[in-house]
């Protein structure tokens, strides 16, 4: 995967802080040779000097069953939406997030709320991480709210 100079991660530990922060990311695996992806709320911790990333699928995600026999790629990414927020922000221009947007954005925040909410009903999952997602989804909302 090419990735700019200006993104990339030397330091070990920075790359594991970036996880940790920002731990709700994207897997990726193929299916019939076409590729297939789900975003899910990781876990990442590290032991003897090894890294170990978990997650939970669903029982009927499909992607659940391809990740067995294959290797996984995960993305761990900024949200973007604070990045353009704090981008437009700086220059005074905010035309680009009309009323329209920021009404489906928020929609998709509470999408993924009500769905993280279920997920902490299962049985496995680390309440923590939920209650964090949970937290920069509300952050976001605001900020959303207040422009």
């Amino acid at each position: 995967m090419y990735i700019p100079n200006s993104f990339n991660f030397d330091d070990r530990k920075e790359i594991i802080s970036f996880m940790r922060r920002y731990s709700f990311a994207t897997i990726i695996n193929t299916k019939n040779e076409l590729p297939i992806a789900t975003q899910l709320p990781f876990s990442v911790a590290e032991l003897d000097g090894k890294l170990f990333i978990t997650s939970h699928f669903a029982k009927s995600n499909e992607q659940s069953v391809c990740i067995e026999d294959q290797m996984s790629l995960i993305i761990f990414t900024e949200p973007p939406m604070f990045l353009h927020l704090e981008e437009n922000e700086k220059a005074e221009d905010d035309e680009w997030m009309n009323d329209e947007i920021r009404q489906v954005y928020i929609e998709s925040l509470e999408a993924q709320r009500i769905y993280l909410s279920k997920l902490n009903e299962e049985p496995n999952i680390d309440e923590d991480l939920i209650r964090k997602q949970l937290y920069l989804l509300d952050l976001q909302e605001e900020r959303l709210k207040l422009g």
